[in-house]
C-alpha cells in the first residue's frame, strides 16, 4: 500500500471493508467518519503548529470525535 495521510487510511480501499465492520458497519459510516475527520484534523493541525483555534471550532471537533468514539463503541 502506499504512504497515506492519516485520515485517509481508514477509506484506502485496502483497509475500508475492515474499518466500515470495526465502526458498526451502518449504510452512513463512511460519510459520518468523513464529517467527523473533517472538524477534528484541520484543528489538530492548529494546535499541533501552535495556532489559536476558536472556542467554536474546538468544541465542533470535541464534539466530532465524540461522534467518531461513538461508532467504535456501538459496533457490532
Amino acid at each position: 500500500m502506499t504512504s497515506l495521510p492519516l485520515p485517509a487510511l481508514p477509506f484506502a480501499n485496502e483497509v475500508w471493508s475492515d474499518a466500515r465492520q470495526a465502526l458498526g458497519g451502518a449504510a452512513d459510516v463512511k460519510q459520518r467518519l468523513q464529517t467527523a475527520i473533517g472538524q477534528i484534523a484541520p484543528v489538530r493541525n492548529e494546535i499541533a503548529h501552535v495556532r489559536e483555534v476558536s472556542p467554536e471550532r474546538l468544541q465542533r471537533a470535541a464534539v466530532a470525535g465524540a461522534d467518531a468514539l461513538e461508532m467504535l463503541r456501538t459496533r457490532s
